[in-house]
């Protein structure tokens, strides 16, 4: 790695850091429906460089076992401390699971031939075969 992308990847982990940080600060200083939102945007970007630093590091299958115990943990963490915090970053804790799903399913189109689907869901019942 180059110098230059060496310093631009360490400025992209602070800026993530520094706009995480700023999400859970503004939700836990005013709970509302727009903070709410605000804070899952500024925590977006520290949770792709995580999920994909840990992509590159854990096995395929161990990523899954960690995703699928993840997933309901963020609900379970709501129901026993049911506060806006949990309510706000509980949700989050899905998105490993759906990342690796979405991961599978773009494997799956390439390895059989298929087109890139992008979503399934936008044909609906009445999309072609």
């Amino acid at each position: 790695m180059k110098r230059s992308e060496l310093l631009w990847s360490a400025v992209g982990i602070l800026a993530a850091l520094a706009a995480a940080a700023g999400g859970v600060w503004l939700y836990a200083v005013d709970p509302n429906v727009v903070t709410f939102h605000v804070n899952i945007l500024l925590l977006a970007p520290l949770l792709m460089l995580v999920l994909k630093g840990l992509s590159r590091v854990l096995p395929y299958r161990l990523q899954w076992a960690l995703a699928i115990v993840l997933a309901p943990l963020g609900g379970a963490a709501y129901l026993q401390w049911p506060n806006e915090q949990w309510w706000a970053d509980g949700v989050l804790l899905a998105a490993p699971l759906v990342a690796l799903a979405i991961d599978r399913d773009e494997r799956v189109r390439e390895r059989d031939g298929d087109p890139p689907s992008f979503s399934s869901v936008a044909d609906g019942p009445w999309g072609p075969p």
